[in-house]
């Protein structure tokens, strides 16, 4: 419909707590345009083929005819269901790449990879702002403390598990 859903989600990443937040532009492809937003997280369903189409064309619509270069995250949702996996992780990889995007496999069911999925978000977030600060200690990576609030509904229908590590589109932690 005309209404976007959102949701809030606080997050405490190093010291410094932050709320990030969601607005799902699914069906308004003229909020995509118009939204003031840090970053895109673009879901599909590991399980749905056609939802990976969706999610190649609006990468594409985002880097290619809209011209932005934000930090977007493509999410592959729905791991859990290992055998009717339909879309291989090599395809969604190959996708983020040549987006120069991030990947990262969840299952929202599972709650697996969520929180890393949330301080990934804020931590790509953080380094876009701050490009040209030097990054202290960039080894390390603390247990982040995530605080959810809002719906989960919307929650449910982003995110879940991530990848191993191999491309650099595999590490939400780092540029």
């Amino acid at each position: 419909g005309d209404v976007e859903d959102e949701m809030t989600v606080s997050v405490l990443l190093d010291g410094e707590e932050s709320t990030i937040e969601f607005h799902d532009v699914t069906d308004n492809q003229e909020l995509l345009k118009t939204l003031s937003v840090d970053a895109y997280v673009i879901v599909f369903s590991v399980n749905n083929p056609s939802t990976f189409q969706i999610a190649k064309d609006n990468l594409n619509k985002i880097r290619n005819e809209l011209k932005i270069n934000k930090t977007i995250i493509l999410v592959a949702n729905k791991i859990d269901l290992v055998r009717k996996r339909a879309v291989p992780a090599n395809d969604a990889r190959k996708l983020a790449d040549t987006h120069c995007c991030k990947y990262i496999e969840t299952s929202v069911a599972l709650n697996h990879q969520v929180d890393e999925l949330l301080v990934g978000i804020l931590r790509q977030i953080r380094l876009s702002r701050n490009k040209k600060s030097p990054q202290v200690n960039p080894g390390s990576h603390p247990k982040p403390k995530v605080k959810r609030s809002g719906a989960l509904g919307l929650l449910d229908r982003l995110f879940s598990r991530k990848a191993k590590s191999g491309s650099t589109c595999d590490n939400l932690y780092d540029v």
